[in-house]
């Protein structure tokens, strides 16, 4: 149980910030100011609010201030990316498993933009990348496997 609880939280806490990258990458906007706030009404969030998942649950769905539904694909994103932490990260290569989780958080977020927008940022494509590679090099992968990935299955 408690080999689980780490990868979990920050799979919930990297899934919050995929969300922010979902939602102000096709507009935009800053992924850094300004602070997270209802989409509808625009009042700033306070932290309590911004717990990923069980804010949603507590707030049953819906904004604190305007009672506007939240839609269900943030805790969903959130779930998903802890879900992966759960499955991908191994405490015993806690380097390359860490750069793995959020390559894959990375291709969350571009899979759900492309969806949604038809549109597919090259910044998190690098970013991912970066992370993938970084598993790469810092685990006990074994180069030629990759090396022959990249040869026959490229994209």
């Amino acid at each position: 149980m408690t080999d689980y609880l780490f990868p979990a939280v920050f799979g919930l806490i990297f899934g919050s910030f995929v969300n922010v990258l979902i939602l102000r990458l096709p507009e935009d906007m800053s992924i850094i100011r300004p602070a997270s706030q209802c989409v509808h009404c625009q009042k700033p969030l306070k932290w309590w609010m911004n717990i990923p998942v069980f804010s949603y649950l507590f707030l049953k769905g819906k904004c604190y201030y305007c009672s506007t539904k939240i839609s269900a694909l943030y805790p969903f994103i959130e779930a998903a990316c802890a879900l992966l932490w759960i499955v991908f990260f191994d405490v015993n290569e806690p380097l390359s498993s860490t750069g793995l989780c959020l390559g894959l958080c990375f291709l969350v977020a571009v899979g759900t933009i492309d969806y949604q927008h038809l549109i597919i940022h090259n910044v998190l494509l690098a970013a991912a990348f970066v992370c993938f590679l970084a598993a790469v090099v810092s685990g006990s992968f074994l180069w030629q496997y990759h090396l022959l990935g990249l040869l026959f299955c490229p994209g």
